[in-house]
């Protein structure tokens, strides 16, 4: 290791452990108090760890190998003890895609709850260039999608998306109109977990993307950096100018980023997609010369074609799902 590295990884480790030791003090106040605990406090965990883990995922190869897996030891640890909590925390609303702010200090008229609607979408709820975080949580046989976001919005936000069971998830770009140009948050990060029987069409990011316990699910995403963990049965479709890692993962197939579904690629990621054929995932679980047993490339054969791109009835979510997500 370069002297240049080594004072990186010192000053880095320091950092991470001083970060990573104050979110643990939190969890375990949480852990202590007899309440319930409260939602905001588990979402601003969540995001909070997901930043820690985007900066480990950042400084991928400037690390010793040791410290780079004790470090995603010791988030995975915190993401399990954060699951757990969640687990006895009945969610507040049935739709959980909101953006971060802050509450004014008079007190507001209580506001009725509003009615449950069949098909979850955030057309009401377009994003303020204040917004830092987005998160997606806590929903089962539903179809989830956005659309009436502001056009070139300069706000950076990450995206957290968990606790879904048989849902389809379609956040692609929604074009207006212009050549070249789409109607989008500048989503900076993606941050997935506890994730089942469900699709995600994810658009393309010029930032990481972080995969925790997804089952029988397919992904489509285009991202600089892909780590998946303690996953199974999971297909992969993406646009990626680096390695794609896995670690504590089986059954895993990974394929190009659909052509039908790309949108002004070359913005955002500098790449061309030549990688039908050609992907180098990096399985941290098999460190041997010998091929890793737990991924492989998806068959063009094999590829979906018919993707879920309309907006779906509830009722008809998992038919679809049934047909398309592997087995």
């Amino acid at each position: 290791m370069s002297d240049t590295n080594w004072g990186f990884s010192q000053t880095f480790l320091v950092d991470f452990q001083s970060t990573r030791s104050d979110l643990q003090t939190r969890v375990d106040a949480l852990k202590l108090t007899n309440a319930t605990p409260a939602q905001q406090s588990l979402h601003d965990l969540t995001v909070d760890l997901a930043k820690l883990g985007k900066r480990l995922s950042d400084a991928t190869g400037s690390l010793p190998n040791y410290d780079q897996r004790q470090c995603e030891l010791q988030i995975k640890n915190l993401e399990n003890e954060l699951s757990a909590l969640r687990a006895s925390s009945a969610p507040k609303s049935k739709f959980a895609f909101k953006k971060k702010k802050v509450l004014p200090s008079s007190t507001a008229a209580p506001v009725a709850p509003e009615p449950a609607v069949q098909t979850a979408d955030i057309s009401a709820l377009p994003l303020s260039e204040s917004s830092s975080h987005l998160s997606l949580s806590h929903q089962s046989k539903a179809y989830l999608g956005w659309s009436l976001i502001p056009t070139a919005s300069s706000a950076q936000c990450d995206l957290t998306i968990s606790n879904l069971d048989h849902c389809i998830v379609n956040l692609l770009p929604i074009s207006n109109g212009t050549p070249d140009e789409t109607k989008g948050t500048n989503i900076s990060a993606i941050h997935i977990y506890d994730v089942s029987n469900s699709i995600l069409l994810l658009p393309m990011i010029s930032g990481s993307v972080l995969l925790h316990n997804l089952q029988n699910s397919i992904v489509v995403i285009g991202c600089h950096q892909f780590r998946m963990h303690t996953s199974n049965k999971v297909d992969v479709y993406i646009e990626i100018p680096s390695n794609p890692i896995i670690e504590h993962c089986s059954g895993i197939r990974f394929a190009p980023y659909p052509a039908i579904l790309s949108q002004s690629p070359t913005k955002l990621l500098h790449h061309s997609s030549t990688q039908a054929s050609t992907f180098a995932v990096q399985d941290f679980s098999h460190i041997r010369e010998t091929p890793s047993p737990n991924w492989t490339t998806l068959k063009e054969s094999d590829w979906t074609t018919a993707w879920p791109v309309q907006t779906t009835d509830n009722t008809a979510v998992v038919d679809v799902l049934e047909g398309l997500c592997p087995k």
